[in-house]
């Protein structure tokens, strides 16, 4: 029979049970809130793994292939259920650990064990090893849409062309057909699973297919031949991404003060460098192919180069690994440091780098050798000769290796590979070669060795030195060029100093730019390239991209042409502008050489366009932390860790850079807790305003109360500012029908104005049929300014333009398009942030989902998003925007 029928069928059933799944989940609140890609702003249900898992066990009934797998059947539904209690109840790891224990024990009790070694004890140990170690790996690969799924599904496949054929209507080929049966189901998964995604894994899928992924080895195993490379090697190779991931995370949580991460996976590694979601599953897809196709290789062909070509790749991995695992992507480093900072793993070798570098040429130097043998004799020829090769290695290993060191290769550094670093490789692989072949013409006469062997060994060596030496600058330069993320920007002036910029930006993620290319007036150099970057015009298309906002920076490498005009364009359209130069200044003597470079500073700019720009839009901030929009227990926020600054600081950094202001709507408590950066907002020139002290809403108090709290805030935030309040905003916009007397309260207290009312339908604010533009209302204390949040009307429904989760959930283009609709109208748009989402690592707690999901949604998108509308629109406070409708 043939494999693609169980394919087809589980296929099938994935691709019908699976949206029935998700209705499920949404219906029940089993949700996944995204991970903070904009384009995944929906929320993923939860039940994915159950569609697997059913559409595997109705197959394997359709199919009749229970009697070949009931061990695993019978440990993957327990593995379910314990998913979904650790979905629930969010379990510790190490009751994880202890579980997936008890499900290694059963199939051991069951007499399922790895072959790879003659004693039975040690094998049993290494099973339960494999099968915690197997099932965990792809339990922590569940981070991102599509890459648990994708990788289970290659390395499936990868693993079912190892066993086929098979003799039919036996237990193996029952075994296959259930194999193929899971592939068809992850193939039908993947359907809804690639990102963006609507429906996710959850914990017990996750756990389930790493089940299936280690188990299925064993069932497989059985009976296989005892070549090392096909019992040990094939397993390892299939499933290596999953295997190195959770060692980066071991090593990565390990390393660190702090043990619970989560964003610490190869995948969130290669996003925080600037790849996009979808480009980094992709890459990691790509590398398990690799892995899988040369564990094919390996499997149907145990002689030869495959063992070469296995450990060749195993090394290319491990440094892949390595460079990874110096992007910091941990809570500790600052918000705007986040993105592909470049650091230690917190582990500073010093003196111990020569050290490994001498291990790994060590390791380099014998797998060269070792294939120069097997690429230069096959068959009976390779076994005759093999005793040669095993006479010869120490003396090939030392005397390389002291070639090395003499001629200087350990003197250079990994990140500044260059010609002259593969030209010093060379000379000692050159030395080490004549020098060894000298000895065995010594000590043997030269008696069975061949001179082709050496040169095979030669070219082979240079190429692991100079590849293993080069990989950090070529894995940087190639993640750098496919960088989705970051400042868009050109560098003006194809020229040798554009050459050196260039060089200096594709080694800089500090500051994530991502190059478009060059701008030359130069029409000879029109639409070639330099560096690999398109020069895409002259001087007009520098102009038509920065009108277009197309490009966030420009670097000029050269003087000529119309600086100062391009200088005040991109102050008028908000681009940053540098010049990049070195001017070596002599000390002694009466002369100055200026040679070009990539020293780069930034053309002050932010006052210039403060000054050119109208104010058009109000920008406020509800300054309060994480835990205090949240419905928790009082205990719960006292005890939770505060983290405004965190938040704050980048959003003041945000303005400051655009020259925006902004009014701040202080919550009391926090005066005293946080006075250093509430006095920088007053420092800064930005609008104060209270929030109230207690953060309850205001239609549940009496208005004596109301006042005696705002009064308390309204103060302490006029004692530390030493300027005087009169702006209000109510937790929640919680100005209602129902405590409509709270403006007459808050003109008794001398506010001028107040920002609480939410003219649209909510579950706990809002007055759908207010008034969209400010209004002066008159209180029996005085007038009273009351500028609603905005909203605008469409499909016949009130709807907010944006602020908050609103900002969060819309898509970028409809926040904009927003933006725009109010200005066709003459209205300036009321837009509120609070700090804690712009530090999407605060901590995440349970409560009632509905408010769960608008606080935690998509935070990651609200840097991204809040730069692009700082650009695009300009902004003052509250107080700015009034002055300006009453001059």
């Amino acid at each position: 029979m043939s494999l693609a029928l169980p394919f087809l069928l589980g296929l099938f059933l994935s691709v019908v049970l699976v949206p029935v799944c998700r209705f499920v989940a949404f219906r029940l609140g089993y949700i996944v809130l995204p991970a903070g890609d904009p384009e995944s702003a929906k929320p993923k249900a939860g039940f994915g793994g159950v569609a697997i898992f059913a559409s595997v066990l109705i197959g394997a009934a359709v199919m009749g292939v229970f009697p070949a797998v009931p061990v695993l059947l019978a440990c993957s539904a327990a593995l379910l259920l314990f998913g979904a209690a650790s979905d629930v109840f969010s379990l510790k790891p190490a009751t994880k650990v202890v579980a997936l224990t008890v499900i290694a024990s059963v199939f051991l009790f069951f007499d399922f064990r790895l072959q790879w070694t003659e004693s039975m004890t040690l094998d049993s140990v290494i099973t339960l090893f494999w099968i915690v170690g197997v099932t965990s790996a792809f339990n922590l690969l569940d981070n991102m849409d599509g890459l648990c799924a994708g990788i289970a599904l290659i390395a499936g496949t990868a693993f079912l062309m190892t066993v086929v054929p098979v003799e039919p209507n036996s237990l193996l080929f029952a075994r296959t057909e259930y194999l193929a049966l899971l592939l068809g189901a992850l193939a039908g998964f993947l359907v809804f699973n690639v990102h963006p995604a609507s429906v996710s894994m959850g914990e017990g899928g996750s756990l389930v297919v790493g089940l299936h992924m280690a188990a299925l080895t064993l069932q497989f195993a059985r009976g296989r031949g005892s070549n090392l490379l096909s019992v040990v090697a094939v397993p390892l190779l299939l499933l290596m991404i999953p295997i190195v991931d959770a060692t980066l995370v071991a090593v990565s949580r390990f390393a660190s003060e702090t043990r619970a991460r989560t964003h610490d996976h190869s995948s969130h590694r290669l996003v925080a460098i600037g790849l996009s979601e979808r480009a980094a599953v992709n890459l990691l897809w790509l590398l398990a192919a690799v892995s899988g196709l040369i564990a094919v290789i390996a499997e149907n062909r145990t002689t030869g180069p495959a063992g070469v070509l296995a450990a060749m790749f195993t090394i290319a991995v491990a440094l892949f690994a390595v460079y990874l695992a110096r992007v910091q992507v941990h809570e500790d480093v600052a918000p705007d440091q986040l993105s592909g900072a470049i650091v230690p793993l917190g582990i500073d070798l010093g003196y111990r780098r020569r050290l490994v570098e001498a291990t790994l040429d060590s390791l380099l130097v014998t797998v060269a050798y070792y294939g120069a043998y097997r690429l230069r004799f096959e068959g009976v020829e390779a076994a005759d000769n093999f005793v040669y090769f095993v006479r010869s290695l120490p003396i090939v290993l030392g005397v390389q290796m002291i070639a090395l060191f003499v001629v200087g290769a350990y003197r250079g550094m990994w990140r500044y590979f260059s010609l002259s670093d593969a030209l010093t490789f060379a000379k000692a692989v050159f030395v080490g070669v004549v020098t060894a072949q000298a000895v065995l013409l010594f000590l043997y006469d030269f008696q069975g060795y061949t001179q082709s062997v050496f040169a095979v060994y030669a070219m082979l060596l240079f190429l692991l030195l100079g590849g293993s030496r080069a990989s950090f600058r070529v894995i940087t330069e190639y993640l750098q060029r496919r960088r989705h993320t970051g400042r868009r920007l050109v560098v003006y002036g194809a020229a040798d100093s554009g050459s050196m910029t260039i060089r200096h930006l594709l080694h800089d993620f500090q500051h994530g730019y991502r190059i478009l290319g060059f701008i030359d007036d130069d029409w000879q150099k029109q639409h070639a390239r330099v560096h690999g970057y398109p020069v895409l015009g002259g001087h007009d298309r520098l102009v038509d991209m920065i009108m277009a906002g197309e490009v966030d920076a420009v670097v000029i490498t050269h003087t000529s042409g119309d600086v100062h005009g391009l200088e005040r364009l991109c102050r008028r359209y908000g681009v940053a502008l540098y010049h990049s130069r070195l001017e070596w200044l002599q000390l002694t003597g009466p002369t100055r050489v200026d040679v070009p470079s990539t020293a780069v500073a930034e053309t002050p700019r932010a006052a210039a366009r403060a000054e050119e720009q109208v104010i058009r839009h109000a920008f406020s901030v509800d300054v309060e932390d994480w835990y205090h929009g949240i419905p928790v227990g009082r205990e719960m926020k006292e005890a939770a860790a505060p983290r405004l600054e965190r938040g704050l600081h980048v959003l003041l950094d945000l303005l400051a850079e655009r020259g925006a202001r902004a009014t701040f709507f202080i919550l009391g408590p926090l005066v005293h807790k946080h006075a250093p950066v509430l006095r920088r907002i007053a420092a800064e020139g930005h609008e104060l305003g209270c929030h109230g002290w207690s953060h309850d809403l205001v239609y549940t108090m009496t208005p004596e109360r109301f006042a005696d709290d705002t009064r308390q805030a309204r103060d302490a935030i006029a004692d530390l500012t030493g300027r005087r309040v009169t702006a209000f905003r109510a937790p929640y916009f919680s100005i209602t029908r129902d405590s409509m007397w709270a403006l007459d309260v808050l003109a008794e207290l001398g506010f001028s104005y107040d920002s609480s009312i939410f003219p649209v339908r909510n579950w706990r604010y809002g007055i759908e049929d207010f008034s969209r533009d400010p209004v002066l209302v008159q209180t029996q204390s005085g007038p009273l300014w009351e500028f609603p949040i905005s909203v605008m009307e469409r499909y016949g429904q009130t709807i907010p333009v944006s602020g908050g989760a609103y900002f969060r959930l819309y898509p970028y283009g409809l926040t904009r398009a927003n933006f725009k609709a109010q200005e066709r109208l003459g209205r300036s748009v009321i837009f509120y942030l609070h700090p804690w989402e712009l530090d999407p690592d605060h901590p995440q707690v349970s409560f009632a989902w509905k408010p769960r999901f608008t606080h935690y949604a998509n935070l990651q998108s609200t840097r991204p998003k809040l730069v692009r509308l700082l650009r695009e629109f300009s902004f003052g406070s509250i107080g700015d925007v009034i002055a300006a409708r009453t001059a």
